[in-house]
């Protein structure tokens, strides 16, 4: 959208504030001392993927008085305005599909509940009502938690399915792309085969997704 227009786009890949649990993560926050500084006019931020909706709004009312759009969250800021991702049709949309085209009646489901994150919950909360439209039976014991990525979503499923044969579920929804992609790399890993024994569903349509 900015080529070719008097705009100039900078991009900070920032997590949480000032997060140090891995080898690397004190740069990602160091990002935050550029988004800051004078030269930003406003500021995108994709506060969806935040753990903690209050620690960021601290940080944007220390440092950043400039108008702010929020994607996710509302934090309710004099400076910012938020754009909700209203996902209920979409799981409708797939979980209808899954059960009229491809028979499936078991469905598992992978959240992002380990980083208390709100837009995983609604995710989470828009899967169930999508089962509830369909007539489709919700069991706990098909739900699984992580942290939005590749790594913890294959962890979680480790836990409890050891084998082909723990596998009672015939598609599996995850709420986001990496995620889905560990559970593909995950049940393929024990030999089930995808699509033909599980349906592995993501959520946001990313790069991931698309090359996989």
């Amino acid at each position: 959208y900015c080529k070719n227009k008097d705009i100039k786009l900078v991009i900070g890949q920032v997590r949480s504030p000032h997060s140090n649990s891995g080898i690397f993560d004190f740069q990602y926050w160091s990002n935050a001392n550029y988004l800051f500084s004078d030269e930003i006019e406003a500021a995108i931020i994709i506060s969806g993927s935040f753990s903690s909706s209050e620690e960021i709004k601290k940080e944007l009312q220390t440092h950043f008085q400039k108008p702010i759009v929020s994607i996710g969250l509302d934090y309710q800021l004099s400076n910012s305005y938020y754009i909700h991702a209203e996902c209920n049709t979409s799981y409708n949309d797939v979980v209808s599909h899954l059960k009229e085209k491809h028979g499936c009646r078991k469905f598992a489901f992978m959240t992002a509940r380990n980083v208390n994150s709100k837009e995983s919950e609604e995710r989470f909360n828009a899967f169930k009502m999508a089962l509830e439209k369909n007539d489709l039976e919700y069991n706990e014991n098909r739900v699984f938690h992580a942290s939005f990525t590749s790594s913890t979503a294959i962890t979680s499923l480790k836990e409890r399915i050891k084998s082909k044969e723990d596998v009672d579920f015939d598609v599996i929804l995850a709420a986001n792309d990496l995620m889905a992609l560990g559970c593909l790399s995950y049940l393929q890993e024990i030999g089930i085969a995808i699509p033909q024994d599980v349906k592995v569903i993501g959520f946001d349509e990313t790069s991931h997704a698309a090359n996989t």
